[in-house]
C-alpha cells in the first residue's frame, strides 16, 4: 500500500512539474514581455513576431533570436514607436521579415547592426543601416547612416524622424526614393538628387522644418532645379513637387505638387507666379510661420488641406479664377482676420466685404472677423475650426448649422442666434470651451420645445453657457432676457 501511495506520488509530481515547464514555455508572463520587448506568436505556432516595446527599454539593445523555444522571424510595423531613446540595436540571424515603420518613432538611432549571418538583411561595410539584401534597398536608417554605393532605393519611411540627421550623401547608384524616405528629418539642412534617380515618391521631405537648400544633379533626365530655385521639379509635368525655406518658384511652373512644402516652418512667405494652375493636396501644410502668400488670378484650382495648419496665416484672398476649392485648405489657421475673394469669380463670393468664402448660399471658410450676410442660409463643417473669433452672431436667415462647425474656438466667448427654430447637427460647437454667454431670440418655451437639436452630443458647451432669451418689453419672469437698443444688445436688469 505504501509502495503504491509513494508511485502515485511520484507521478503526480511528474506531471505537476510537466505542467509548470508547459507553463512556464507557453506564457513566462502575462503580456509576453522579455527586457522590455513584446511577442506575438504566429497564427500557426512557428515562429514568434516583435509587436511592441516598453518606454522604459534600454538605449542599447539586441533582440534575440529566438522566444519560447521559437524563432523570432518578424518584426511588426510600429514595433518600436514607443522607443524614443533607443540609440542602438542588433537584429540576429533570425529576422526573415521587417515591416514597413518599424522602427519609426525610434528619434535617437544612431547605430544599428544586422548579424552577419542573416540570409534576409544586412549592414555591409558598416553602413549602420538595414539594407534589404535581395533589392538593395536601404530600409531603415540612422543618423550615422553612410549608404553603401550599391544600393539602388531608399525605403518608405527609411529615415522618418531621425532628430540628428543632418546631411546625408546619396549614391549614383540610387534610382528610387520612396515615399516619406525622411518625413520630420527636422535638421536636415542639404539635400541633393543625384543625376539617377529617376523616381522620387510623395512626402519625401514633409516636416524637414529646416530644410534650406534642394538642389538636382544638371544630368538628371527626369528631375532639376532650374534658375538655382532652390526645390525639385519634375521637368515632363511642370510640377514643384518639393520646395524648402529659400524657394523661389520659377516662372515656368505648372503645379505645386501634393506636400511640396508641408512643415516647412522656416517659410515665412512665399510669392506664387501667375504660370501656376494648381496647388496640390496639403502643398503648404503646417507652415507654421507663413504668414503672407500672393496667389495669382489665373490660379484654378486648390487642393484639400493646402494651407492647414498655417498659424500665422493673417490674410487669404481666393483668386477669380480659382473655381475648384478642397475641403479644409483653411483649417486651423487661428491667425486669419481677412478673407477676401476677388472680383469675377464665377463660383465663389465674400458678400458686403463679410471676410468668408460662400458658395452659394453656405459659408465654406470664415475667420475671426466674420460678419455673416444675410443670404447665408448654412454654415458648413469645419467653416469656423480653431478661429479666433471671440463673439458671432449667426443671423435668422441660417436655418443649419452643420458638424464641426466651431469646433476648437477657444476664444469664443459669446454667440447670438437669431433664428429660433434653427438646426445645429452634433458637435457644431464641440470644444468650444470659453463659451460664456448665448442670446438667444426666442422664449423659454421656443427653447425647451423647438431646439432639441441644441443638446445633440457636442454642443455641451453651448448648451451650459449663461442664456439669454429674447423680450421686447421688461419681462417679469424669472430669467435672464435681453433685448435690442439702437441695434446692440443689451440685457435686461
Amino acid at each position: 500500500m505504501k509502495k503504491t501511495l509513494y508511485l502515485i506520488l511520484i507521478v503526480l509530481n511528474l506531471f505537476l512539474f510537466a505542467l509548470v515547464v508547459h507553463c512556464a514555455v507557453e506564457h513566462p508572463s502575462p503580456n509576453n514581455y522579455i527586457n522590455e520587448l513584446r511577442f506575438s506568436k504566429s497564427n500557426n505556432g512557428n515562429y514568434y513576431s516583435i509587436v511592441d516595446c516598453l518606454p522604459g527599454v534600454e538605449k542599447e539593445l539586441e533582440i534575440p533570436g529566438s522566444y519560447n523555444n521559437l524563432p523570432v522571424t518578424h518584426i511588426a510595423a510600429n514595433a518600436f514607436s514607443k522607443c524614443s531613446e533607443l540609440e542602438e540595436i542588433i537584429i540576429p540571424d533570425s529576422i526573415t521579415v521587417i515591416d514597413i515603420d518599424a522602427f519609426l518613432g525610434c528619434d535617437s538611432l544612431v547605430k544599428i547592426e544586422v548579424d552577419d549571418a542573416n540570409e534576409f538583411y544586412d549592414s555591409r561595410y558598416n553602413c549602420n543601416a538595414v539594407i534589404e539584401s535581395k533589392t538593395d534597398t536601404l530600409i531603415v536608417g540612422t543618423a550615422n547612416t553612410v549608404i553603401p554605393d550599391v544600393v539602388k532605393t531608399i525605403g518608405v519611411g527609411a529615415f522618418a524622424g531621425r532628430k540628428e540627421l543632418v546631411n546625408i550623401k546619396i549614391p549614383e547608384n540610387v534610382i528610387k526614393i520612396c515615399s516619406r524616405a525622411f518625413e520630420n528629418c527636422e535638421e536636415l539642412r542639404e539635400f541633393t538628387l543625384t543625376k539617377n534617380i529617376s523616381l522620387i515618391e510623395d512626402r519625401v521631405f514633409a516636416g524637414c522644418s529646416a530644410l534650406k537648400s534642394l538642389v538636382v544633379e544638371v544630368d538628371n533626365r527626369n528631375y532639376d532645379s532650374r534658375d538655382n530655385c532652390n526645390a525639385i521639379i519634375e521637368k515632363s509635368s511642370g510640377t514643384l513637387i518639393y520646395g524648402c525655406k529659400n524657394t523661389t518658384i520659377p516662372t515656368s511652373i505648372k503645379t505645386i505638387g501634393q506636400h511640396a512644402f508641408a512643415g516647412c516652418e522656416g517659410l515665412f512667405e512665399i510669392n506664387i507666379p501667375s504660370s501656376v494652375k494648381v496647388i496640390g493636396d496639403y502643398a503648404f501644410n503646417d507652415c507654421l510661420n507663413l504668414k503672407n502668400i500672393s496667389l495669382p488670378s489665373e490660379l484654378t484650382t486648390i487642393g484639400n488641406y493646402a494651407f492647414a495648419g498655417c498659424e500665422s496665416l493673417e490674410s487669404f484672398t481666393l483668386p477669380k479664377d480659382t473655381v475648384t476649392l478642397g475641403e479644409k485648405v483653411l483649417y486651423n489657421c487661428p491667425s486669419l482676420e481677412a478673407i477676401v475673394v476677388e472680383e469675377g469669380n464665377t463660383k465663389y463670393n465674400s458678400n458686403n466685404a463679410c471676410n468668408a468664402i460662400i458658395e452659394s448660399d453656405t459659408i465654406i471658410y470664415g475667420c475671426s472677423n466674420t460678419v455673416i450676410p444675410a443670404n447665408v442660409t448654412k454654415i458648413a463643417s469645419y467653416s469656423f475650426a480653431y478661429s479666433s473669433m471671440t463673439d458671432i452672431t449667426i443671423p435668422s436667415n441660417v436655418l443649419t448649422i452643420e458638424e464641426n462647425a466651431f469646433i476648437n474656438n477657444n476664444k469664443l466667448e459669446n454667440v447670438i442666434i437669431l433664428n429660433k427654430d434653427i438646426t445645429i447637427l452634433n458637435n457644431a460647437f464641440k470644444d468650444c470651451s470659453s463659451i460664456k454667454s448665448l442670446f438667444y431670440n426666442g422664449s423659454v418655451e421656443d427653447w425647451y420645445y423647438k431646439n432639441s437639436n441644441i443638446f445633440k452630443p457636442g454642443n455641451e458647451t453651448l448648451k451650459s453657457a449663461e442664456r439669454y432669451y429674447y423680450s421686447e418689453t421688461e419681462p417679469d419672469k424669472d430669467e435672464n432676457y435681453w433685448h435690442y437698443v439702437d441695434g446692440n444688445i443689451e440685457i435686461w436688469k
